[in-house]
């Protein structure tokens, strides 16, 4: 059985080339289960960033140095993801999206209730159905798509968020952008090209590719495939994944690399519909508990901005 450090020299060429199989495989066979058995708060907690950095939440998600350390074993990247001193072997910050989709989510209410879109904060429930739609997925892969460290200064710090990042970016304007649904007439909201191309500008290049769950599609060498295949980081070979993952295309690219492909769906998306669907879950319980519903329920929200069903 091939080995990590056989196939790949640098921390770059990790992160290009077997990071995105191994932890979008991780993020969808152990995040997004343990994000669905998650017990619900005891209290009413209706800020979903403020939701995501709960004891109840957070305590639950994040991984000790010990499992880390254990979960990189059992994918085959131990070693060297530890050399070249990758945080955690690549297993921390297992509630970042959720973490981020809540700072996200804040700055448009914010915005929608500036410009009086909206006559109340987006509730719990808006929320829920906010991270489970295509256009929040496509705006968060968007911004993951940077240097390490570039969001989590500013997003994760309590009087951080959007207007931070964007200050911190050095851009006037406001990162994010709404702009209409063709088919509906309802607001969505993307990442400014200003800010897309200042994000990206600020990949080492010498270290790092971007987030690497943020991609469709990515190339390996024949060796790196090998790899992969034998530590079971992707698909049955040649077959269209039954679910979502990582497998090989037919073609193989002029330089030698093999391409590998998932869906549409990144695991980014899928954790959002899965964060999503907890807090819509959370929404419903409060609300059968008897807690007030202001705050909880639907709002008019739905009438401007699209939502999922």
């Amino acid at each position: 059985m091939s080995e990590v450090m056989d196939v790949t020299e640098t921390r770059k060429d990790i992160h290009r080339s077997i990071s995105p199989a191994v932890f979008s495989k991780h993020a969808r066979e152990t995040i997004i289960p343990d994000i669905v058995y998650l017990d619900f708060p005891p209290i009413a907690i209706l800020d979903p960033k403020a939701l995501a950095e709960s004891i109840y939440v957070r305590d639950e998600l994040e991984y000790s140095q010990d499992q880390a350390s254990d979960a990189a074993q059992e994918s085959g990247i131990n070693g060297i993801w530890y050399e070249r001193g990758i945080f955690y072997q690549g297993f921390g910050d297992r509630n970042f999206t959720s973490l981020i989709a809540g700072s996200v989510g804040n700055h448009i209410s914010n915005i929608l209730l500036h410009f009086n879109a909206i006559s109340e904060p987006l509730s719990l429930m808006d929320y829920g159905k906010l991270f489970q739609t295509e256009w929040f997925g496509d705006l968060m892969n968007s911004m993951a798509l940077t240097g390490q460290g570039e969001l989590a200064p500013a997003l994760r710090h309590p009087t951080g968020g959007i207007p931070k990042l964007s200050k911190e970016l050095e851009l006037e304007d406001d990162i994010i952008v709404s702009l209409r649904d063709k088919e509906t007439g309802l607001f969505k909201f993307v990442l400014d090209e200003t800010a897309k191309r200042e994000l990206r500008a600020r990949i080492d290049r010498k270290t790092s590719v971007g987030c690497p769950v943020a991609r469709t599609s990515f190339f390996a060498t024949p060796e790196q495939v090998q790899f992969l295949e034998d530590h079971g980081h992707l698909e049955t070979s040649g077959e269209e994944p039954v679910g979502s993952g990582f497998y090989k295309d037919h073609e193989l690219a002029a330089n030698g690399l093999i391409k590998l492909r998932q869906s549409e769906r990144t695991a980014i998306d899928d954790v959002l519909f899965a964060w999503g669907n907890y807090i819509t879950r959370y929404a419903i319980d409060l609300i059968d508990r008897g807690i007030d519903p202001k705050g909880i329920e639907n709002t008019d929200a739905r009438e401007v901005l699209l939502l999922n069903e």
